[in-house]
């Protein structure tokens, strides 16, 4: 999750690539962010890079219209 978040998903779209519903992703989301010390989704990013749960290749911003490159860069199902 913390890689679609990183590449600027939105949760309905995060929703749509794990197969979950935008509830349980605002749940997660919020969940993580409080493990994390996060207020917002930029920093969340930033600690979880800080903390080796994310790799700098991973925070690329994907073009929505490209979703092979995404998929390919995000590693995210389709």
């Amino acid at each position: 999750m913390l890689r679609l978040v990183a590449a600027g998903h939105t949760n309905p779209e995060i929703g749509a690539e794990l197969n979950l519903s935008v509830n349980t992703v605002k749940t997660y989301l919020r969940t993580v962010m409080q493990k994390l010390a996060a207020r917002n989704r930029a920093q969340l990013i930033a600690n979880a890079r800080g903390q080796g749960l994310l790799w700098l290749r991973f925070t690329t911003p994907c073009a929505r219209k490209r979703r092979e490159w995404c998929r390919s860069t995000c590693g995210t199902r389709g």
